[in-house]
């Protein structure tokens, strides 16, 4: 792959490459605007993404695998465009997959080097809905090997890791922790959870679909200034992804603001995902455990839907909760509920234990979550999306123009 995106550098600028349209920060509707125009093609758009995932990704590690057939999806996407079809607001608009979703063109690993190589004999429901919406699947991003669910106490897998494309840092403060205890190569900042938005963040692509069981979503939206909706479990399409939890598993887009995450929802949202979805929520097998498991799921759902969310907000009669940063995680995922998370602020971030002297601590990324109850996302998506206006608080990672 390193040789592949070296390649890229050498390649021929385009008009776009030269500077009448830059990919950093652009929106997916400024992106449709210039390819409807004229001045730009998705071939050039693409060609803009590489450069950049070939320039930075050295330092960050955002990308486990790029499509070695981006450029040429992105040419049929403008040969469909010269004939008159645009198949909608994705059109020939380049947008990367956590490496749990499978794709029948791409290694699919999980991160696991078990799996390195390992290109599945179909294509997850959602990415074919993607690929139907006139995408462009540039890349696969990194993630914690499985999700995190390998290695526990008292040697538990580093949050952001995986063996083959390493630890994924946070593009803003992408310098390794120099603590003694935590001096592996690991980040200063964490890029949250095992979904990582590093390459979103730094404008590898317009956006990128990631999975949650319990915040991987949320946890890296917020440290990476991303917007993200962690959809209503069931919504999305699960076929084709690498499971965790079917209780709680879900999609969800990750992206630099609400219209676009918004859009890419759109195409992820499948009317018939329960009825083609395999993984219905789980109970063990007839025995070690089912009485327990079946206890424990109701109470759960009881705590956090009946006398949690769904009891908090028609008793305040609220359109929807408040909370800081994805602290709302747990009590959300566990009855599948949805939750749009905002950029917000830059906060102090002083370390525990201290740095070494020389070493300053720089401030971290922090968002604010709207949660609701079951398929309330409209409702979220609109506040959010207010909330954003009113503020806009997102800036780019600095260091990467």
């Amino acid at each position: 792959m390193r040789r592949f995106l070296l390649a890229l550098l050498l390649l021929p600028l385009t008009t776009a490459a030269r500077g009448e349209f830059d990919v950093v920060e652009a929106g997916i509707a400024d992106m449709q605007q210039v390819m409807a125009s004229g001045r730009l093609t998705s071939r050039e758009l693409v060609q803009q993404y590489l450069s950049r995932i070939a320039r930075y990704d050295r330092k960050l590690n955002a990308v486990i695998t790029v499509n070695p057939n981006a450029l040429r999806e992105a040419e049929a996407r403008d040969r469909e465009r010269g004939e008159g079809r645009v198949r909608g607001p994705l059109h020939g608009i380049p947008i990367a997959l956590k490496d749990n979703i499978h794709t029948a063109d791409m290694p699919t690993t999980g991160g696991a080097l078990a799996f390195d190589g390992y290109v599945p004999p179909y294509e997850a429901t959602l990415v074919k809905s993607l690929r139907e919406a006139g995408v462009v699947i540039i890349a696969k991003t990194g993630m914690t090997e499985l999700a995190n669910w390998m290695a526990g106490p008292p040697t538990p897998m580093p949050s952001g890791y995986n063996p083959i494309s390493g630890f994924g840092m946070n593009p803003y403060d992408p310098r390794r922790d120099p603590r003694e205890a935590n001096f592996d190569g690991r980040p200063v900042l964490l890029p949250g959870g095992s979904s990582s938005g590093i390459g979103t963040a730094a404008n590898f692509w317009a956006a990128n679909v990631g999975t949650e069981t319990s915040g991987s979503l949320l946890n890296p939206a917020n440290a990476t200034m991303l917007v993200t909706i962690k959809p209503t479990v069931g919504r999305i399409s699960r076929h084709g992804i690498i499971p965790l939890t079917a209780d709680q598993d879900t999609a969800g887009p990750m992206a630099r603001s609400v219209a676009d995450a918004a859009i890419l929802f759109g195409a992820l949202e499948d009317a018939q995902a329960d009825a083609q979805d395999p993984m219905k929520p789980c109970a063990p097998p007839e025995n070690r455990d089912r009485a327990r498991y079946e206890h424990d799921r109701a109470k759960d759902i009881a705590l956090s839907a009946a006398h949690g969310i769904d009891a908090i907000m028609a008793g305040q009669k609220l359109d929807a909760l408040l909370l800081p940063a994805g602290s709302g995680a747990i009590l959300s995922a566990r009855p599948g509920y949805p939750t749009v998370l905002v950029p917000f602020a830059m906060v102090a971030n002083p370390p525990n234990p201290p740095f070494p002297a020389g070493f300053d601590a720089k401030p971290a990324p922090f968002g604010v979550s709207f949660v609701g109850g079951a398929c309330s996302e409209p409702r979220l998506i609109a506040l959010a999306y207010a909330f954003e206006q009113a503020t806009r608080r997102r800036v780019p990672p600095p260091g990467m123009p």
